[in-house]
């Protein structure tokens, strides 16, 4: 008896492993600051494994994070211009798989500003809860890195 994949030519594998792979979208992880008038945070498109997150926080940063007491943190962000001019985008916190959302790895720089609260409860127009993390885009201020738990 003789096993299917073997008898297949290898680009009909490939093809079907192409097709897979096309729907998961894989960034590299690429570190980039972040600015509020109150905090600084460390981002990078995608989920990230947190040690190698960190490592290249630390490299970014030319040594250790003295004093950054964020926790690295999963979560979903979207980009949007920033009408006030005081900045070229923002990136607000957005809810997983929506429409420009993306994922993000992050840790912020303050150790009271990331910290866990409730999730907001919040009613939309669907009549679901808002469920974010605050501050979200729709009930706190806009801010420029994802809120924790976002």
């Amino acid at each position: 008896m003789t096993d299917k994949a073997t008898t297949e030519p290898p680009q009909a594998v490939d093809a079907v492993g192409a097709q897979v792979d096309r729907g998961v979208r894989r960034h590299p992880l690429e570190v980039e600051c972040l600015y509020t008038d109150d905090t600084k945070t460390l981002m990078s498109k995608g989920h990230h494994d947190p040690a190698e997150f960190m490592k290249a926080c630390e490299f970014w940063n030319g040594g250790p994070l003295v004093g950054w007491g964020g926790k690295i943190r999963h979560a979903w962000g979207r980009t949007v211009p920033d009408s006030s001019g005081d900045y070229e985008f923002l990136m607000l916190p957005a809810k997983p798989h929506a429409r420009g959302a993306y994922p993000v790895t992050t840790i912020i720089d303050d150790a009271d500003y990331d910290h866990d609260e409730d999730p907001c409860t919040r009613v939309g127009a669907d009549g679901k809860a808002c469920g974010l993390k605050p501050p979200c885009p729709d009930c706190g201020r806009a801010c420029h890195d994802v809120g924790p738990g976002a």
